[in-house]
């Protein structure tokens, strides 16, 4: 582990201007965006925040006061103890540690968020938009994605690579507004990381990134668990990278969910196969491939047989 952390230390060393500037870039990253609230409530978190309707500052939200927004007629509807107004765009700038927010119309735990947030409507839904520091960011994913109780190293390694991958992916969402989500389409983002390991690591490792030969930030893609051997980034992808080869990774097949298992009727498979890509039934040769398939290694195509089923 530690020469791997040294690879990387060495690997990320050398930074172009424009790099060291995206180092302390704010991301803009969205919110809900699997599923945006109809309504939201809004508290500050450890401070006050300050409240701004289409620019204009509209007073500040205290900690024991909360925001309700809506949307009504097509624009935001806000409405406090101490406010009530109507806008296009709201702002919540925190004067303290960040933001908390919640559904109301939900059950879902409240989440304390970093940043500032930017609440807009887009197709008659909110959209919730954190611009948040790159840093601050990078720990709240390790510790949506890491899990708790790990080797400090391992949060080293994991703090690298999400950083990479945000940078590398940053207009990954900008048709949307956004740089990145907060799912797994992008990187589990659920707010503010409370793991101290994590935050010394976050720290320790501030602006290390990994680059390839040519000093570009490479695709840093990680995996819960690859059941024991990755794949080419050209058979994913379109594209083939030197870093990103096909390679036996044994530690991933005894760790959780490197197996599982599905029963289904003969017939309702071959019927699926036939509808979704053609397979006849009458092929026995190509039948007997997909029915009987043990690989022993990755293959690209289910029984390596007519026709290519992915």
């Amino acid at each position: 582990m530690r020469s791997l952390t040294f690879i990387i230390a060495s690997l990320a060393t050398v930074l172009t201007c424009a790099q060291r500037n995206a180092l302390e870039r704010e991301l803009r990253v969205g919110l809900f965006n699997e599923g945006s609230p109809a309504q939201l409530l809004v508290m500050g978190a450890g401070g006050n925040c300050m409240v701004l309707a289409d620019g204009v500052r509209k007073g500040e939200l205290t900690t024991a006061d909360g925001l309700r927004i809506r949307v009504a007629d097509g624009r935001l509807s806000a409405k406090s103890l101490a406010l009530a107004f109507t806008a296009k765009r709201i702002e919540i700038r925190p004067l303290g540690e960040g933001f908390r927010m919640r559904d109301p119309a939900k059950q879902h735990a409240e989440r304390a968020y970093p940043g500032v947030l930017e609440v807009s409507v887009v197709n008659g839904r909110l959209q919730l938009i954190d611009r948040v520091p790159l840093e601050a960011y990078t720990a709240g994913v390790v510790s949506a994605e890491a899990g708790k109780e790990h080797h400090q190293e391992y949060y080293k390694l994991q703090s690298v690579s999400c950083r990479t991958y945000a940078l590398t992916n940053q207009t990954k969402h900008k048709l949307d507004g956004f740089d990145l989500c907060d799912g797994v389409h992008c990187q589990v983002f659920q707010g503010r990381n409370r793991n101290d390991s994590i935050s010394m690591a976050v720290r320790a490792t501030r602006g290390l990134v990994i680059v390839d030969p040519d000093i570009k930030l490479i695709h840093a893609t990680f995996h819960s668990n690859c059941g024991g051997e990755t794949m080419n980034a050209e058979d994913l992808w379109s594209k083939s990278e030197p870093y990103l080869r096909a390679t036996v990774d044994t530690f991933c097949t005894s760790a959780p969910h490197a197996r599982w298992e599905k029963t289904m009727a003969r017939s309702e498979w071959l019927d699926y196969l036939e509808r979704r890509y053609g397979l006849k039934a009458l092929n026995t040769s190509a039948t007997d491939a997909v029915l009987h398939y043990e690989p022993h290694c990755r293959d690209l195509y289910l029984g390596n047989t007519w026709p290519l089923i992915p």
